[in-house]
């Protein structure tokens, strides 16, 4: 999860009053953000805008940390200060919303992305540490496709397992390497990236 688009599309507009060290880091993100060049390409965009925000955060998180009552053992307490940042931000700072707007979007990265789409029916379904889909193809050859990351439905899939049997389906993948326990070794599987059904 990217923290500048988690800030946009999931940020209240409930804002707090009194917090010292936010409101610094802030001022601090978006001064950054004002000297970043708008002609650099949308990833170097993002990349800049979320260095600003790194480099507010750390230079204030003593502070952030008191203000908030965070929990710095707790992997997720960075983003919470990076969410409660954005969130002023999106509030206060043109420059973010400005950069932001240039941002690229998730259709831009799958452009950039080496992935294929693959139709046919579900023939099984196996579940352990990951979940694994059989497809049958028209052609007759049944290829697995690995639900291992996130994406936007994948939790209508693990939601019933059962019920995706024998659906036609249209699944998106990339192939990668990952670690098989079996063989102790790096094998080359299919990842799915995208689901839908097909009729």
């Amino acid at each position: 999860m990217r923290l500048i688009i988690t800030i946009i599309l999931s940020t209240s507009f409930t804002i707090a009053i009194a917090q010292k060290y936010t409101d610094k880091a802030v001022k601090q993100s978006c001064e950054c953000m004002s000297k970043i060049d708008l002609t650099l390409s949308p990833k170097i965009l993002e990349e800049k805008a979320t260095k600003c925000i790194e480099e507010a955060t750390i230079s204030n998180l003593s502070g952030l940390v008191k203000e908030h009552d965070l929990d710095l053992t707790d992997e997720a307490a960075a983003e919470k200060v990076g969410e409660k940042i954005g969130m002023k931000l999106v509030a206060k700072c043109p420059a973010f919303i400005s950069l932001a707007q240039k941002f690229p979007n998730d259709v831009d990265e799958s452009k950039s992305t080496d992935y294929e789409f693959v139709e046919g029916k579900v023939s099984s379904v196996t579940k352990s540490d990951i979940v694994i889909i059989g497809l049958e193809e028209s052609t007759g050859d049944i290829r697995n496709f690995y639900l291992i990351d996130y994406f936007s439905g994948a939790d209508e899939i693990t939601k019933d397992l059962n019920s995706i049997k024998n659906k036609k389906v249209k699944i998106g993948y990339v192939t990668k390497k990952i670690f098989d326990g079996a063989s102790n070794d790096f094998k080359e599987r299919k990842i799915i990236i995208a689901f839908e059904y097909w009729n």
